[in-house]
């Protein structure tokens, strides 16, 4: 779509505006006044709102897989098929013995073993989420266009909280005010809390604990996961890291006696925990849960074809956030110009009011090999 020169125009001056240049904030204020500023400034503004949306840090793209919802506040089914029976193919054939997850030997005009499908079905959902933001007609005159400002840091906000309510709608899948999520229906609800609830400071309990969970079968079939995502709060986290990188284990034999003469060896060994395991320290677990102290949890990232564990889920066709500017409701007699909503407010009251709308949800569907734990070590 070709720009034309008075939205160039326009552009030019709300950015100005935005800088704080006194003049174009003048210019902006007598615009506002006589109703020229054109309306095409709100593909500006939805412009930067998408920016500050996709400027926004968030983490639970790291560990959740991408899903789309065709309707809002629905239950849709999920079917991931998985091909991985394949109990109907021979041990062994023509002397080659045959090992799952390959492909067996077939002889001369034989006729091919047929594998099973597993499919399994869960719901996934997205809702509404949104918020508005109201400012007078008269506050940008009177301020001769500065309080243009607050516009822009509401628009700003918009973009932010918009990529923020991903994170947290992923979040309370695993805690709550009070603890972690581990009620009915809830997302820990089929997940493992770790025997003794251990701490982060020894690698080789932690060694175990990812072997525990290496260990699950998902559907009748055994799970390998190779790569996992640790979250905790952020003052914990490095505490996390630094017993990752203690792998260095040192076995020393223990004494006889004082008497002794006997000669004791002493070595040295790398600790493989089997699986790579990046820590997060991720907000809004101690946002939700204050009192998370030690608290953290073990997610795995499954691969192409495994079973998904944690979903985030947009709407299709709307997976970033929309922005509104209500409608003037009014026509401007002096002159002819146009009315702008986005300067000139409402007719009943002037009013300015913009909102933000985003269609988010997120699902916790296959945890099984999710382990999670106090930290408390009792």
């Amino acid at each position: 779509m070709s720009i034309t020169p008075r939205q160039l125009a326009a552009a030019k001056l709300y950015k100005e505006s935005l800088a704080g240049n006194p003049r174009a904030q003048f210019k902006l204020a007598e615009s506002v006044a006589s109703g020229e500023f054109p309306t095409q400034i709100a593909p500006l503004v939805r412009r930067r709102l998408i920016e500050v949306y996709n400027e926004t840090p968030n983490q639970h793209q790291n560990f959740t897989q991408r899903q789309t919802v065709l309707r809002i506040d629905t239950d849709e089914q999920i079917n991931v098929a998985q091909f991985n029976d394949q109990s109907n193919i021979p041990g062994t054939n023509m002397g080659d013995t045959f090992v799952p997850g390959g492909l067996p030997a077939i002889g001369r005009r034989e006729k091919y073993p047929t594998i099973g499908m597993n499919a399994s079905g869960k719901t996934i959902r997205a809702r509404k989420l949104g918020e508005a933001f109201n400012i007078d007609w008269e506050a940008i005159i009177n301020s001769r266009g500065a309080e243009i400002n607050l516009m822009d840091s509401a628009i700003n906000a918009f973009g932010r909280h918009a990529r923020q309510a991903e994170d947290i709608d992923v979040a309370k899948l695993l805690v709550n005010a009070n603890g972690f999520a581990t009620g009915a229906g809830q997302g820990l609800e089929n997940a493992q809390n770790i025997s003794g609830n251990p701490d982060l400071s020894d690698p080789v309990k932690f060694f175990d604990v990812l072997n525990q969970l290496l260990q699950t079968t998902i559907e009748g079939i055994q799970v390998d996961y190779t790569d996992f995502v640790l979250l905790t709060s952020i003052p914990y986290a490095p505490y996390a890291r630094r017993m990752l990188d203690s792998r260095t284990i040192r076995q020393i034999p223990a004494r006889t006696g004082d008497a002794s003469t006997a000669v004791g060896v002493e070595y040295e060994q790398q600790l493989d925990f089997g699986a790579n395991v990046t820590v997060i320290g991720w907000r809004w677990l101690r946002t939700i849960w204050p009192n998370i102290g030690n608290g953290w949890v073990l997610i795995p990232r499954p691969l192409a074809g495994d079973l998904p564990v944690l979903t985030s889920n947009y709407l299709q066709g709307y997976e970033t956030p929309s922005y509104f500017v209500k409608d003037s409701n009014m026509l401007n007699y002096n002159g002819g110009a146009e009315v702008d909503p986005l300067t000139q407010g409402d007719f009943d009251s002037d009013g300015i009011e913009t909102k933000v709308r985003h269609v988010h949800g997120a699902n916790a569907l296959w945890t099984n090999a999710v382990g999670f734990s106090t930290g408390a070590n009792v």
